[in-house]
């Protein structure tokens, strides 16, 4: 659910997908009038940290605006908060380039809003989130110029956090971790 809620447009969260309700896989189940369409609202109960999880993530969606941008991100655009821009990158914190998409299990996308348009120009606000979908932890270093406040945000792994370099993050195997830094605005 992570991933739903931090990507742009409308998350598209079906009614009983915060507790997990699977529809025993059917798809099409709103013409069935019996358990496979009904919702058992005492999973609420079942598993409280995943419904708390699901809070957690609408509550990181609100109160970061960079992941709910009004307009599909391509290149530096402009904002109410600045230049937005949007960037890919590899784990060394390079941009990823068309090998690395066919290669790797393992990527960051980091949005971030400059204060011009300029190349160079001050970033004032950044959401990075880091996917690691391999077998192995891995360490992200993110490209220099990022606000010094960023923080783990939301993790999926309670070993995710900072790395040992200035601006290096670890990611567990299997695990998904969103960096931001809070702003007044």
């Amino acid at each position: 659910l992570a991933t739903l809620f931090f990507s742009q447009g409308v998350p598209m969260l079906l009614g009983g997908d915060e507790l997990g309700n699977s529809q025993s896989g059917n798809n099409n189940a709103y013409c069935q009038d019996n358990e496979t369409g009904w919702i058992d609202w005492s999973g609420l109960n079942d598993d409280p940290d995943f419904v708390e999880s699901v809070r957690v993530l609408a509550r990181l969606r609100q109160e970061f605006p960079l992941l709910r941008l009004a307009r599909y991100v391509h290149g530096r655009m402009p904002t109410d908060a600045g230049w937005c821009d949007i960037g890919w990158l590899h784990p060394d914190g390079r941009p990823m380039q068309s090998a690395d998409w066919n290669s790797s299990r393992v990527l960051a996308l980091l949005f971030s809003n400059h204060q011009e348009q300029a190349e160079g120009s001050p970033i004032t606000e950044a959401v990075a989130i880091l996917f690691n979908a391999s077998e192995k932890d891995v360490t992200f270093d993110l490209p220099p110029g990022l606000p010094e406040d960023l923080e783990v945000c939301f993790s999926s792994d309670p070993a995710n956090g900072r790395g040992e370099g200035e601006s290096s993050w670890s990611a567990a195997a299997r695990s998904l971790v969103l960096l931001g830094n809070r702003t007044d605005a």
